[in-house]
């Protein structure tokens, strides 16, 4: 039964690294688009 407890915590530690990436795309993601609305509203580009 040990070993049981084993293999669903290291299911658990194989799915964190998957939520981390989505994550930091989300972030990313953000910030290149508050980064295009800062430029936008600048007019330093044009608007695609």
């Amino acid at each position: 039964m040990e070993r049981l407890y084993e293999d669903a915590e290291d299911v658990e530690n194989l799915e964190e690294p998957e939520w981390n990436l989505v994550l930091i795309g989300l972030g990313i993601w953000g910030v290149v688009l508050a980064c295009y609305i800062v430029l936008v509203r600048l007019e330093w580009i044009s608007r695609l």
